[in-house]
């Protein structure tokens, strides 16, 4: 067996070769990581920042988020949903609803800084966070039935 290889040993051939090997392995690492993070947590809804991840995977797919997730956008920052029947179900919300629900739970916005903005109390943010579960459920259980 050659143990001492040299530069030209090195054929284009395995160049691409070795180079479609690493994005395999990479992209089914990708994969193999949203789809553990996507596993419910709390109210059964799963929220994947990807920017925030791609940082860990150390490998930067320009429009992957594009291919697996849609954006929803929430006063101008756009949070990408990995689940396309989730989209869907925020997308049915009312806007208030939708902005109470993504601020609070993704965005980790404190209810009484969102009832400020929205000038109600926090009961009735609460009220719209709650409702928005309980529709996204109802949503989702349709959807999963069908």
């Amino acid at each position: 067996m050659k143990t001492d290889f040299s530069l030209e040993d090195i054929t284009s051939e395995l160049l691409d070769y070795v180079d479609k090997y690493l994005k395999t392995v990479i992209s089914n690492t990708k994969r193999r990581y949203y789809r553990n993070k996507r596993r419910p947590h709390k109210y059964g809804i799963v929220f994947v920042e990807l920017d925030k991840y791609a940082e860990d995977l150390h490998y930067d797919d320009p429009g992957l988020e594009q291919v697996l997730c849609q954006l929803i956008d929430v006063q101008g920052i756009k949070i990408p949903v990995l689940n396309p029947e989730l989209a869907d179900a925020l997308r049915s919300l009312t806007e208030t609803q939708r902005l109470v629900l993504l601020k609070n739970v993704v965005l980790n916005v404190p209810m009484k800084q969102i009832a400020l903005e929205l000038g109600v109390s926090i009961g009735m943010v609460e009220k719209h966070k709650n409702n928005a579960i309980r529709a996204i459920k109802r949503r989702m259980s349709v959807d999963e039935e069908k």
